[in-house]
């Protein structure tokens, strides 16, 4: 599992955007940015949302939510969970959100 400050870091540098670029195009200070990508502040979700759209890539791709839920079935299936099928319905919204929240146009 990577943090936040390597997805951030690794999609900055398939955009070949700098920072101060980066800073531009998202709204978010050059020093936010600087201290996201070295590990020493926590994305909020507003700025993962601005960052994805500034970096094209999708919100789930830097907050990591297909593999927080994959973890989460697995986690089910091995406790042995007769819920599963309400831990899949939720797990499908937040999903959806995702989704949606990637459509959004932030500004």
């Amino acid at each position: 599992m990577s943090t936040y400050a390597e997805r951030v870091s690794r999609a900055l540098k398939q955009s070949k955007l700098s920072q101060r670029h980066l800073e531009q195009v998202s709204g978010i200070s050059q020093s936010t940015i600087s201290r996201i990508v070295s590990g020493r502040r926590t994305p909020t979700v507003p700025e993962l949302l601005s960052l994805a759209k500034a970096l094209g890539v999708s919100f789930a791709s830097l907050a990591e939510v297909e593999q927080a839920s994959d973890r989460a079935l697995f986690a089910a299936r091995a406790s042995g969970n007769s819920n599963m099928s309400e831990m899949q319905d939720a797990l499908n919204s937040y999903l959806n959100l995702s989704a949606f929240l990637d459509d959004q146009v932030i500004f």
